[in-house]
């Protein structure tokens, strides 16, 4: 907020330039701006009086540096509540103001409160490795990707809350039957599969009994990916898939070798490049809108199945065609995070 000059300069600056001072060595003598003289000045030619109108309302309780101070604690502090922020912006303006204050200034400027993107921890050796391999991959188009089998492994679990559940009920239902929810160890049980596709066909998922290992894994990729990615591409695909130890042992090495499989690199923390990442999503939406929600782990495993059966190709072209997309969204972050 400008600093409103008192009746007393406002009388001065005219004085003076009625004595022929110019408006330079009136403002450099009164140590303001030759452009709030000339306002000034105008307004005396214009109305008689130098000093402005009496301002209608209640003076504001900050001045516009003061808000520029708070936009800058936010923007530095990004997760600090309304009342850090007011704490801190009170050590500053000396000014007592509230909470609610400190909400206002800031939505007038666009900052809102709003749930966090979580993404991976990516530490200076993952952005680069990322980012090395987004310029590999920068001049592949659809047609590269058309031809990559893209797969990974999910988890589902029985009982999977997000924190972002809401129940309506009434003050003093707090412990009521339907407003509590269950709290159970490792989510109640849950079924973990592995799954594939690519352009325009999804493989059969494959369930897991039991963890992941790398003869577990190279079972899957004899018996569901090759047969998979051979009967719609020949021996002309590339595979990809992540970096989890079981992935990259040397069994696993010499069987691709074996069988004259492109083995794509792939970047540690990058499940924004791996469009399956979504397809996972899917099948999640699918289990929260059923109407009735499994209560086992064989009705889920069920569940989970069906819900990837009902993916349409539509989807899985989509994806695939946003790949030069999402390498160019990469190589622009530098490494870093990216909106997918």
């Amino acid at each position: 907020m400008r600093r409103q000059l008192s009746a007393a300069i406002c009388n001065r600056i005219v004085g003076m330039r009625q004595a022929g001072a110019k408006q330079n060595a009136i403002a450099t003598a009164l140590g303001i701006t030759q452009g709030a003289v000339s306002k000034i000045l105008k307004r005396h030619r214009q109305t008689g009086v130098p000093t402005p109108r009496p301002r209608s309302g209640r003076p504001r309780k900050t001045t516009v540096r003061e808000d520029r101070y708070l936009h800058r604690l936010s923007h530095t502090g990004r997760t600090k509540t309304s009342t850090q922020l007011r704490n801190e912006w009170m050590r500053f303006t000396n000014t007592p103001v509230t909470s609610r204050l400190v909400r206002y200034r800031l939505l007038n400027v666009g900052y809102f409160a709003r749930r966090p993107v979580w993404k991976p921890l990516l530490q200076r050796r993952h952005r680069q490795a990322r980012l090395g391999w987004a310029h590999d991959h920068l001049n592949w188009q659809d047609g590269h990707w058309r031809h990559v089998v893209f797969s990974d492994e999910s988890r589902f679990l029985l009982y999977r809350h997000d924190g972002r559940v809401r129940v309506r009920r009434q003050a003093h239902e707090s412990l009521a039957e339907g407003c509590v929810l269950p709290r159970v160890q490792a989510g109640g049980g849950g079924v973990t599969v592995w799954g594939a596709f690519h352009s325009t066909a999804k493989c059969d998922l494959h369930v897991l009994d039991g963890n992941m290992n790398q003869h577990r894994y190279c079972r899957i990729l004899e018996t569901k990916m090759l047969p998979f990615a051979r009967q719609h591409f020949g021996a002309n695909f590339v595979y990809r898939d992540d970096n989890t130890p079981p992935h990259r042992t040397q069994l696993i090495r010499d069987f691709l070798d074996q069988e004259d499989v492109e083995h794509m690199e792939w970047p540690a923390m990058s499940p924004d490049m791996n469009p399956i990442e979504n397809l996972w999503a899917e099948v999640s939406r699918g289990l929260n809108n059923m109407n009735e929600p499994p209560t086992n782990v064989a009705e889920l495993t069920k569940a989970v199945i069906q819900c990837w059966r009902e993916i349409p190709v539509e989807t899985l072209t989509n994806l695939v065609t946003s790949m030069p997309r999402r390498v160019r969204a990469l190589y622009n972050a530098r490494g870093g995070h990216t909106k997918y």
